[in-house]
């Protein structure tokens, strides 16, 4: 492809995107709703950096996913030698990074929530241990920090719709087998794959490519989860800071 045609289709992809009928909804929840502790304090600091971050990464899944949208409308009456110029050096890249946005967003939101409510807790319950530096956290410690405030459940709720089976099955498992395996391709080339039938018969299959319609289809209800898991986010963290500041009015009203 020659440089002026490189040029006029980013021009017809810009305004493809920029012609998109709906409104993505955005994660706009970009501070924590509370008042009533010091500047500074270390749980407001960490919790507000987890809002912000997350809220960025979110927002970036949602903007990505409707260039990739674009790109699929884009593709369409192009001949093989543009559509794998354009699938190459721009579909794919975006195509990855959805891919694994949905997990990675879920993998963060279980860190930040282990962290935050160990902060809170630990301010809140006189015999909390001191978990120290709790690395990398999973779900089943996030559950664990988080499983006494009134927010957990509804934030439990939603983080189970993101890189939930009915995603992973739209995707062909796509993610795993991009990390432990050889990935099926995306949009042009079919694959063989050795499969073993249940009556123990082995043989090799021809697996055609992910379209880049199917991988929009699968992460446009991705990105709508990404956003609640967001929203319930700060909720939790904003219940626990009216907990700490009313725990603080109370100990001033003492004094």
């Amino acid at each position: 492809m020659d440089e002026d045609r490189a040029v006029q289709l980013y021009r017809e992809w810009r305004r493809l995107r920029l012609a998109l009928p709906e409104k993505p909804r955005l994660a706009t929840d970009a501070r924590l709703k509370c008042a009533g502790l010091p500047f500074g304090d270390a749980f407001s600091v960490t919790a507000q950096q987890s809002i912000q971050d997350l809220g960025n990464f979110v927002n970036s899944f949602v903007f990505n996913l409707r260039r990739l949208r674009a790109l699929t409308t884009l593709v369409v009456g192009l001949d093989e030698n543009e559509q794998f110029d354009v699938v190459f050096e721009l579909a794919l890249p975006l195509a990855y990074y959805c891919l694994e946005a949905p997990a990675a967003i879920k993998g963060r939101c279980f860190h930040d929530i282990a962290v935050v409510s160990n902060h809170a807790n630990g301010r809140l319950v006189p015999s909390w241990p001191d978990y120290g530096e709790l690395g990398h956290s999973k779900r089943e410690l996030a559950q664990y920090m988080a499983q006494f405030w009134d927010s957990w459940p509804p934030l439990h709720r939603a983080l189970g719709t993101l890189n939930n089976a009915a995603y992973r099955r739209a995707t062909r498992g796509f993610r795993n087998e991009f990390h432990h395996g050889a990935p099926n391709n995306i949009a042009m080339g079919s694959r063989r794959k050795h499969v073993r039938l249940p009556n123990g018969v082995e043989m090799l299959t021809v697996e055609a490519p992910v379209s880049l319609q199917e991988v929009v289809d699968a992460l446009t209800p991705q990105t709508i989860a990404a956003v609640e898991v967001h929203e319930r986010l700060v909720n939790l963290f904003t219940e626990q800071c009216g907990a700490m500041a009313n725990k603080r009015i109370e100990q001033n009203a003492k004094s």
